[in-house]
């Protein structure tokens, strides 16, 4: 069983070396959360947005069956960690797809694949402010980790035979956990709270950039 797994695994990853595209380029990430802290939905709105750079390798067989794998990161933006100002953390993203290409031609491709993947968000704010004279600090730390699944569209156009340009864009739901950890000290005051909150919205992730044919 090992021996056919090892031959397996050989044979997909001389078709990847030997055939497929490479799609490198900007993503501009939208998350749009709802982190469960109480019964009051509006106080578990977490909506971040962003850009970063985007890596896939796509391979399309000769029945036009598609694969694809991924990974990007990024700067993203949130307002709902402290007092509604805008602050900048991290986004990162890994997943794999599998679908269809409806167009494959010389000039285009156009794909369809149904994708599934992990979604970290990551911010780490230190910020204070003067209250009556008195300095007040806050450190807050917030981690999403999350599961997603949902479709992606990908056009890429070729200006020679290897050379061109693509734009992707993927809606996943998400589902996972937001981890939150808060500290407020100053004026004789020392407040902690760190807890864990079950996550569930959506991820928008259009894209554009090159694309390599192998």
């Amino acid at each position: 069983m090992k021996k056919l797994l090892f031959v397996l695994a050989s044979a997909l990853l001389s078709a990847s070396v030997f055939a497929g595209e490479f799609h490198l380029g900007t993503y501009f990430p939208v998350t749009k959360l709802d982190v469960d802290v109480d019964d009051d939905a509006d106080d578990g709105d977490f909506d971040a947005s962003g850009f970063g750079i985007k890596f896939d390798y796509t391979h399309i067989t000769d029945s036009n069956f598609t694969w694809k794998v991924g990974t990007a990161i990024g700067y993203t933006k949130s307002s709902d960690i402290i007092d509604d100002e805008k602050k900048g953390g991290l986004d990162y993203d890994v997943g794999a797809g599998f679908g269809w290409t409806f167009i494959n031609d010389p000039k285009m491709t156009l794909s369809l694949t149904g994708n599934i993947g992990t979604h970290m968000l990551y911010f780490s704010v230190t910020d204070s402010e003067y209250e009556s004279g008195i300095k007040i600090s806050y450190d807050a730390k917030s981690v999403s980790y999350l599961f997603y699944i949902g479709p992606e569209v990908t056009f890429s156009y070729r200006f020679t035979d290897k050379f061109g340009a693509y734009a992707g864009l993927g809606i996943y739901y998400s589902f996972g956990s937001t981890s939150l950890d808060y500290k407020v000290s100053g004026g004789g005051i020392s407040y902690s709270d760190n807890d864990s909150y079950t996550t569930t919205g959506f991820i928008y992730m259009p894209s554009l950039g090159v694309s390599w044919k192998l």
